[in-house]
């Protein structure tokens, strides 16, 4: 079947090297849009995003940017890397000559924010988490010409001047795709069932604002109380603070003598087949755009604690079958695993309302259409 040769030609921007929950959405939009949008996707050279996109028959460009993780990089060379950047977009726009740019991280929107007078192509960014920059963002704003927030809480911190040209459209969730990825073998899946139940599982980047700590500093008085309680770790530091904020993790639980009980996994390309060991997911970040692993675990029928940072407070106003504490409660934290591990029928009863809560409210194909929309309405009119 041939492709339709009045299908959108949009380029996609991100400037992340590893393939995190916004890059995951954004592949599952590109997938799902496919018969509509023919996509062109820049990232950085040599990095794993770019091996991901490329195995997927997806056309990709890079930019210079580099693709060793921030916490190996200092200012001077993400300033050399950024410039580097600045040159090279243009000509790539200008070469691919897209009805639309699609920015899916703030730098990228940063990036084709500073070019648009070199190329003047109409940008619909993807603000996806909680992060301002007071002067930056009133450029990018002024500049984009529709804005996706993906939940409440990002929207709220934009700039006044984005109010108008601001949707707010939550990620969704291929389910299908999620189970059938959790089915893969795993080389580490042994050495997790060899841990003893309950498990209680982190997944996410290992940050201050994902709140590590907070789940540690709960989880270290719960081994006390429920002795066969385990905590496994799945992720890895992404900025220099965060390195040296897992190794201080690690050092409080080796110096609470809880280190048997607690494996850090790192970072895993496909976490599914390990979460599905996992009796409970716990979600304690101080911040969060939305959390798409809170809505992979309820998919995976997992039962999820999780904070009410950000974009969590959505779900839980959604009504949401998990377990909500006050973001940054160490002891509400802990108060609520010790009940929940002890509450088999609890669990049961929700991991099955979880997975049908991310059928019903998170469809690919209804949010996908409404950004459809955005591009179409945006080529349209180019409000600017």
């Amino acid at each position: 079947m041939g492709e339709r040769k009045d299908r959108l030609r949009v380029l996609y921007i991100d400037t992340t090297s590893e393939v995190w929950g916004g890059q995951s959405s954004l592949l599952e939009l590109i997938e799902i849009l496919s018969g509509e949008v023919n996509p062109t996707v820049v990232v950085p050279e040599k990095s794993r995003y770019h091996q991901v996109i490329t195995e997927k028959g997806i056309q990709a460009l890079t930019i210079p940017v580099s693709t060793r993780h921030r916490h190996q990089r200092g200012r001077l060379s993400n300033l050399i890397s950024a410039v580097r950047a600045l040159y090279h977009l243009p000509r790539l726009i200008a070469d691919v000559k897209p009805d639309l740019i699609h920015t899916n991280n703030f730098l990228a929107w940063l990036l084709a924010s500073v070019t648009y007078p070199l190329h003047r192509r109409p940008i619909v960014a993807h603000q996806r988490d909680e992060t301002y920059h007071p002067i930056f963002h009133h450029l990018t704003t002024r500049v984009a010409h529709r804005i996706i927030a993906i939940s409440p809480a990002v929207a709220e911190i934009l700039p006044d001047v984005a109010l108008y040209k601001t949707a707010v459209i939550p990620n969704p969730l291929m389910v299908e795709r999620v189970e059938n990825k959790s089915k893969s073998p795993h080389e580490l899946l042994a050495t997790v069932r060899k841990t003893e139940r309950p498990r209680i599982g982190y997944i996410g980047t290992t940050s201050q604002q994902k709140g590590l700590h907070i789940l540690i500093d709960a989880f270290i008085p719960l081994v006390r109380r429920h002795r066969h309680a385990n905590l496994i770790v799945i992720g890895d530091a992404y900025q220099k603070e965060d390195a040296s904020y897992l190794k201080e993790q690690k050092r409080k639980v080796k110096e609470a003598g809880v280190d048997e009980r607690v494996q850090f996994l790192g970072y895993q390309d496909n976490p599914y087949p390990l979460m599905r060991e996992m009796d409970i997911i716990v979600v304690p970040s101080l911040s969060e755009g939305q959390g798409r692993v809170v809505l992979e675990a309820m998919a995976l029928g997992i039962p999820v604690v999780a904070s009410m940072a950000g974009g969590l407070k959505m779900l839980y106003k959604m009504g949401a079958p998990c377990v909500f504490f006050e973001t940054g409660d160490i002891r509400a934290l802990g108060g609520k695993l010790l009940a929940i591990t002890k509450d088999r029928d609890k669990r049961r009863k929700m991991a099955n309302d979880g997975r049908n809560f991310v059928l019903y409210n998170f469809s690919p194909e209804d949010v996908f259409n409404e950004i459809l929309s955005i591009y179409r309405n945006t080529i349209s009119n180019q409000p600017i």
